[in-house]
This record gives structure tokens, sequence and C-alpha cells, in this order.
């Protein structure tokens, strides 16, 4: 089965759900750490969990700022340690 992920990367909370036929089935969370590669290594294992061995279709999802088309946060007010750095190359 093919599942998708979704993530809220939050200024407290980081939030990875796994989403099977347009419903949540599963949730988990972390306190978002202030140093954003920490938060990767954090988000990676947190979506291996909730994928429970499930081929991952499609990731999607936000984080507290503004982000550009290649995915770099350029501003983020709850996150400032992550303004500059390159979330979607992180995630790939």
């Amino acid at each position: 089965m093919q599942v998708r992920i979704a993530h809220d990367i939050g200024g407290t909370t980081l939030r990875i759900a796994r989403v099977e036929n347009g419903a949540i089935v599963g949730v988990r969370r972390a306190s978002t750490p202030r140093n954003p590669h920490e938060a990767l290594t954090i988000l990676g294992d947190l979506v291996m969990e909730v994928s429970e061995g499930h081929t991952i279709e499609r990731m999607l999802g936000g984080v507290a700022g503004v982000v550009t088309e290649d995915g770099v946060i350029v501003s983020s007010p709850h996150l400032p340690e992550w303004n500059g750095f390159e979330l979607a190359a992180g995630l790939a």
C-alpha cells in the first residue's frame, strides 16, 4: 500500500501524519528543535515510524514562516535559526 505523509513544522511542535484514502490515520509529534539539521533527523525518524513500512507515495507540508519556491526558509519568526535553511534540499 502507498501512503502520503503530511508534515507541519511549527514554532514549538513538529507533527507528522500518515494519510490513507484521504483520512489521517496516524499522527506523531515532537518538540521542534532550534537547529534545523536536528529537526530533519527527528522528522526522518517520525516519518519512518508513522509510515509503518508502507511505501511513501508523496510527502507534503508546511513550516512556520515564509518559504521560497525552491524550499528555502526566508523568514521564520518563531524559528529564526532556520532563516536561510534549505528545507526542500534537506528533505530530499
